[in-house]
């Protein structure tokens, strides 16, 4: 099913510290009776809500793991499509997304990840065991699937084959300072204000991701070398901004 984001475009004026600018908000309701819309579930200690998101051109594929399914939102236009509930299972505690191959990729606590076409059809799952899982670099060649609690990567290729499956130098963590899929952002506080330090450049953070972050175990950010993506949860809706990079004269 499709529905249209509540758009506004935003005017941000470019400070100097500044690589970014912010051109877009996208506001999406929850409700967790309608699975094309995005879902939440408070808990004390662990909420269950959108835990990550991958940036691909002009989309976004976000997870909601209330909802066992994935959404991809349109940059140019604010559209979401919803794909099917991703397993039969009542809760497979859907964890990351990747695109990898022309194809999405899903992780969960489940023995297996799950593959999607760019539309969201489902294609097939891929056995690799049962465990916390996320992606931890995305290649030409092959997919990094790290393993949270043995602190192990299996590395698959495009045709699914397991080609490696080893120890890294070093613990990944799932973190501020790490996105998933081996992307590196610094995050840091400057008078008063939020920013992330990417390759790419500085911007400030417009609220700050930090409750959705701690709350949700979510990974909220992605980016690219032209663009930023990232969501919170707040007044009871996902809100989605995007940062496009500034074209300063020579």
């Amino acid at each position: 099913m499709k529905r249209i984001a509540m758009l506004s475009f935003l005017l941000a004026s470019a400070c100097s510290s500044q690589d970014y600018q912010l051109v877009s908000t996208y506001t999406f309701p929850i409700n967790n009776d309608r699975p094309n819309c995005f879902g939440h579930q408070p808990a004390h200690d662990f909420d269950v809500g959108p835990t990550a998101i991958a940036l691909d051109g002009q989309y976004v594929y976000i997870v909601d793991t209330y909802h066992a399914n994935i959404k991809r939102i349109d940059l140019d236009s604010g559209v979401v499509i919803t794909s099917d509930k991703i397993s039969t299972l009542k809760q497979p505690w859907l964890r990351d997304v990747a695109v990898f191959n022309d194809k999405v990729y899903v992780t969960s606590d489940l023995d297996s990840i799950y593959v999607l076409s760019k539309n969201l059809r489902p294609l097939t799952s891929v056995y690799v065991g049962k465990e916390q899982k996320y992606f931890s670099k995305v290649s030409q060649d092959t997919l990094e699937i790290y393993f949270n609690l043995t602190n192990k990567i299996l590395k698959i290729t495009p045709d699914h084959r397991i080609v490696a499956f080893e120890q890294p130098r070093q613990r990944y963590i799932q973190s501020p300072g790490k996105t998933p899929r081996g992307k590196r952002y610094h995050e840091f506080d400057e008078k008063g204000k939020q920013y992330i330090r990417t390759p790419y450049g500085v911007v400030e953070l417009t609220p700050t991701f930090r409750e959705t972050f701690m709350r949700y175990d979510a990974s909220p950010v992605d980016f690219d070398a032209e663009k930023l993506v990232y969501f919170v949860l707040k007044d009871s809706a996902l809100v989605l901004y995007l940062y496009k990079k500034v074209q300063r004269g020579d």
